[in-house]
């Protein structure tokens, strides 16, 4: 058993690793979060709201997901938790995801990948070899078809191996490798160098290095390892906040929140709605909204011919099923606008 609240160690354990840790561990580490938005014994709600709105909005920025692992957003891992989550809840409780299940929604994925890249980052500036044990205990493990669970550990040590390195380097992170016995290894511990491939059938050459019976891993390829963990990692993280969270918390960040929902009005304004609803795509999207419209028009009929004023008169006379519809009729405001995106999706089989 673990206790986020006592000690650095177990907070960065139950971060980085929740699914191997109890619902009243990850409270814990939860608790650690708020403790360090209280003053005075009292919860200093306005300090924590600006955070992580600031967290939420840096997730809308592919420079903020993608920053180098030198430079963590926070310095704590239980903060990092807390904002993470709490920016999720933010943007699950916006009227316009109400229809859109969480797969759909980019915003949350934005945020599990910033969070995936800072608890990273966290990990490399508290410079424990341990902590990617653990990690590496969970991340390369056996699946259930691959002769069950080996009974020792997965990984015995994380260590350099100068011997492997084509050029000398001093002893830094780029230099460590993940030691796995060859009886606990799974497919999961070959990294192969994907920038070599030169086709999709071909994959790379193996990075992956054996000596004395075991595998070494390079620590890199343990970080993209790690940011597919990251999906059920921060669901795990999710499902606990979610739980604790009460309708009063719920009410007052609905009510006091805006920076996140104020970015997402932005996106949609300026027509970038794949930043807002995942593998968007517009011409499908606004054939689609079209189809709809002519439908409920009496009008018009699918399989007809119309002008581009008959389509945008269809347009203003229809009531959009979702969030994602009224972002679109608010960039189909008159027959030209119409003509033009039609223009821009002749190629889709419905526009002819």
């Amino acid at each position: 058993m673990i206790d986020p609240r006592e000690t650095d160690r177990d907070a960065y354990l139950a971060a980085a690793i929740p699914t191997n840790y109890t619902d009243r561990e990850i409270v814990r580490l939860f608790t650690r979060g708020y403790d360090r938005y209280v003053v005075d014994n009292t919860p200093d709600r306005e300090s924590l709201l600006s955070d992580l709105e600031q967290f939420g909005t840096a997730a809308f920025k592919s420079s903020q997901r993608n920053r180098p692992l030198e430079y963590p957003f926070v310095d704590e891992p239980a903060t990092l938790v807390l904002l993470a989550t709490l920016s999720t809840v933010c943007v699950s409780e916006q009227p316009r995801f109400e229809d859109t299940p969480p797969r759909r929604n980019q915003v949350l994925h934005n945020i599990r990948e910033l969070f995936a890249t800072n608890l990273l980052a966290l990990v490399h500036e508290y410079d424990d070899p341990s902590l990617y044990q653990e990690m590496a205990e969970v991340l390369y493990a056996k699946g259930p078809s691959q002769d069950g669970p080996h009974p020792g550990r997965v990984c015995t040590g994380v260590k350099p191996m100068p011997e492997f390195d084509e050029e000398e380097t001093a002893d830094t992170e780029s230099d460590l490798y993940v030691e796995i016995p060859m009886a606990a290894a799974s497919r999961k511990c070959l990294a192969r160098a994907s920038s070599e491939a030169t086709s999709a059938d071909e994959t790379g050459k193996i990075r992956t290095q054996v000596k004395d019976n075991h595998l070494f891993v390079p620590l890199d390829h343990l970080h993209d390892t790690y940011r597919s963990y990251a999906k059920r990692c921060f669901g795990r993280l999710q499902a606990v906040q979610d739980q604790e969270l009460g309708e009063p918390q719920r009410k007052w960040l609905r009510e006091h929140e805006t920076a996140i929902t104020e970015r997402t009005d932005y996106a949609l304004e300026i027509g970038q709605y794949e930043k807002v609803w995942k593998n968007w795509d517009r011409g499908e999207q606004v054939v689609r909204l079209l189809q709809n419209a002519v439908r409920s028009s009496p009008q018009t009929q699918i399989g007809e011919f119309h002008t581009a004023q008959e389509l945008s008169d269809a347009l203003e006379a229809y009531d959009p099923e979702n969030e994602g519809e009224k972002a679109q009729l608010e960039q189909l405001s008159n027959h030209r606008s119409v003509a033009k995106t039609l223009a821009n999706s002749e190629s889709h089989r419905a526009v002819t």
